[in-house]
């Protein structure tokens, strides 16, 4: 019996399907960028997803240039949001000049 998270066929390309790449405290984040990119293009497709430069930054496909110009404002939005969000927990940090992303008290537990 197959588990219910597991899916057949080709693998997706959507923003839940790719959370693995980064830390669980950008995950909240992620599922509300995909919420609202679904709305635009419901076969969206993310190219890359990845942290750079204490923020997540991500590519993504859509099928118009109307479309892929909408998601851009909110890719940018949750971009920029990224760079003050804790990846490990969450919450709110300063920004740093860091490679990683972390708050205070997650940077200190390194």
């Amino acid at each position: 019996m197959q588990e219910p998270h597991v899916r057949s066929g080709p693998p997706r390309r959507q923003l839940p399907d790719r959370l693995r790449v980064v830390g669980p405290g950008w995950h909240l984040l992620l599922l509300r960028l995909h919420d609202r990119l679904i709305a635009l293009e419901s076969d969206y497709r993310i190219e890359n997803v990845k942290e750079k430069l204490g923020g997540v930054r991500i590519h993504v496909a859509a099928a118009s240039a109307t479309a892929h110009a909408e998601m851009r404002g909110f890719l940018t939005e949750a971009e920029k949001q990224s760079e003050t969000t804790c990846e490990f927990c969450g919450q709110t940090r300063t920004p740093q000049a860091t490679q990683r992303c972390l708050c205070r008290l997650d940077q200190n537990g390194l």
